[in-house]
């Protein structure tokens, strides 16, 4: 079995874009609120990811804050 965490997600709001955010690899314009978060676990509990989501008459955006500690 891998140690990944494995708490369900129930479920999520996605929030409407209205501005469409860039592809530029920042974050810093998304609307952070409505996030998923997880981390596996011990050992590798350093390992995270913290996932985001739009949406808009188009299309959906995916974002990812990923950690690795090496």
């Amino acid at each position: 079995k891998m140690p990944y965490n494995s708490r369900p997600v129930s479920g999520q709001k996605i929030p409407w874009a209205g501005t469409p955010p860039r592809i530029d690899g920042d974050l810093g314009e998304w609307d952070r609120r409505p996030a998923v978060a997880g981390a596996c676990d011990p050992p590798f509990e350093s390992y995270r990811a913290t996932l985001f989501a739009a949406y808009d008459d188009t299309a959906l955006y995916l974002g990812a804050e990923v950690s690795d500690p090496h």
